[in-house]
């Protein structure tokens, strides 16, 4: 409902509107991390990366970044990846080409849920998207199922640098 009335008052300047929103919440983030520890910090949070969203779907940086925020354990964030899995769902919703999503999503499945099969199976799905890095296949078989051993990422390091053609590496 308050996504419908924020489209309606923001006439033709949906993204200057969720451009707004997006801003709100930065600084929404920012003030509760450095103010004392209470409940209800970052009760906005969510609320306003879901308005930011909805004012313009395809903002991907207020969806991946937004979902940083969220899953950011207490204190130094709300603690919720739920929050943030719906958020980075809702970019996929909107754009299902972006790999980046998948992968965010397993991120989120790997490190704050700790389940390994998940976040593996997720980058399997992002590495078949078009424009994928080569990466994400190795990824999603060797790192995350194993709940990140040595040998697979080494296994992992090895590849990207056999097949990447950038001198920093």
């Amino acid at each position: 409902v308050i996504a419908f009335v924020a489209r309606r008052l923001a006439l033709s300047f949906t993204d200057l509107a969720a451009d707004v929103y997006w801003m709100r919440a930065v600084v929404h983030y920012g003030s509760e991390r450095r103010a004392p520890a209470a409940p209800g910090r970052y009760a906005l949070l969510y609320p306003l990366l879901d308005l930011t969203t909805s004012l313009d779907p395809h903002f991907d940086v207020a969806a991946r970044l937004g979902a940083i925020f969220l899953s950011e354990g207490y204190p130094g964030g709300p603690g919720r990846p739920d929050q943030a899995l719906a958020l980075l769902e809702k970019g996929l919703k909107n754009d299902p080409h972006r790999w980046q999503y998948r992968h965010d999503i397993g991120f989120v499945h790997y490190w704050w849920l700790k389940d390994y099969p998940e976040a593996a199976r997720q980058c399997e799905l992002a590495s078949r998207l078009p424009d994928a890095p080569p990466w994400l296949r190795t990824m999603a078989a060797l790192t995350l199922t194993k709940g990140g051993d040595r040998a697979g990422a080494r296994q992992l390091w090895t590849e990207l640098y056999d097949t990447a053609d950038i001198d920093w590496l």
